[in-house]
């Protein structure tokens, strides 16, 4: 995994994402990219889990920042427990 902060996702294009720093403006293409995860604003947001809770057949889970707006350690220290549990 490699995080990107301070940059903006300027296009997806197949494998390939292009991210542009927000304070120098330079672009850089990233290839073999096969999952983007952004994470955007600090506001919890369950919109989605709400909209698709009861609606389909799989399990979903309520993790990470869409709880509540937290540090990065705390997230993942999160997501790894629902791992083992899962």
């Amino acid at each position: 995994m490699r995080l990107i902060p301070n940059s903006e996702v300027k296009r997806i294009k197949g494998e390939t994402v292009t991210v542009m720093n927000v304070y120098t403006q330079e672009e850089e293409d990233i290839k073999g990219v096969d999952m983007v995860v952004m994470s955007v604003g600090n506001k919890s947001e369950r919109g989605i889990y709400d909209e698709l809770k009861g609606k389909i057949e799989k399990e979903i889970y309520f993790v990470g920042d869409a709880v509540a707006p937290r540090l990065i350690e705390q997230v993942v220290l999160e997501a790894e427990e629902l791992a083992r549990r899962i």
